[in-house]
């Protein structure tokens, strides 16, 4: 991602009516340039990858979570206090320092807006084949829960660990359901997050997925046939889903009727 047009105007616009400078003193931009460059690592590494794919708008959605980030960080290390109109990045002994609460209030709130803003900007990278190709994109789209806001932290811990849940229950499916060629099919369709559109498969099964992934108390493999069955009978309603799974899984949902052909009246 590009971060060259930060400066401070563009910070002043993503955090409004809070940072004020005095005559002479050093731009807030480049006091916040170790945070800008940290956070922008943090964005990279964890959720966009090195690679620069993004359109100039979600670029600009990219950045803010930058700012935002990088500001949440560096207040503890800033000269912060509050004025009449917010809090103030200021220069002068007679202006009185910003409580400790304000203070906290205000970096929970950057982070809840970071956290927010950082789950719409992964809902737009779904749609840019060079993310869902790249390593981090790959990732996410391992599973139908592709999505941070999927992850329940009352639930899981972390996302990691909802997504690795995901993979088992989505991997038993395949096996015992679906098929590696339809399941793989529809997770990519349903990733590519096609606008305005819903899909007629995908969705239930991700319904499916999510149901089990947050089961409680219920044994796994009557659970996920239970989900299952009934998005098996709405294949036969898409012929072209239905000759996938049909050609990989035909056999094992229709198998042989027996037919007794020994001789003799006792053998049944």
């Amino acid at each position: 991602m590009k971060i060259d047009q930060i400066n401070d105007k563009f910070i002043k616009e993503c955090i409004p009516n809070i940072i004020l400078e005095v005559e002479g003193e050093t731009p807030f931009a480049d006091k916040l340039t170790p945070w800008i460059q940290s956070a922008k690592d943090w964005l990279e590494s964890e959720y966009l990858g090195p690679d620069d794919f993004l359109n100039e708008r979600d670029n600009a959605r990219a950045l803010r979570i930058v700012i935002m980030k990088a500001f949440a960080d560096a207040v503890p290390s800033l000269d912060l206090v509050v004025t009449p109109t917010g809090f103030g990045v200021v220069n002068t002994e007679t202006v009185a320092p910003a409580s400790k609460e304000r203070i906290e209030r205000l970096i929970e709130s950057l982070r809840n807006k970071v956290n927010d803003d950082l789950d719409i900007l992964l809902e737009f990278c779904h749609q840019y084949p060079e993310w869902r190709e790249s390593e981090r994109g790959k990732y996410f789209c391992a599973t139908f829960l592709s999505a941070r806001r999927d992850w329940r932290p009352l639930v899981f811990d972390t996302y990691d660990q909802m997504r690795t849940e995901a993979l088992h229950v989505e991997a038993l499916m395949e096996e015992q359901c679906f098929g590696h060629d339809l399941m793989t099919r529809l997770r990519d369709e349903f990733n590519s997050r096609k606008p305005y559109a819903t899909h007629p498969l995908a969705d239930p099964v991700r319904a499916a997925v999510i149901d089990v992934v947050y089961r409680i108390d219920k044994p796994l493999i009557p659970t996920i046939w239970h989900k299952c069955r009934p998005v098996i009978e709405m294949l036969k309603r898409y012929p072209e889903y239905y000759d996938i799974w049909e050609k990989e899984m035909g056999d094992k949902f229709n198998p042989e009727r027996f037919k007794n052909d020994i001789k003799g009246s006792f053998y049944f």
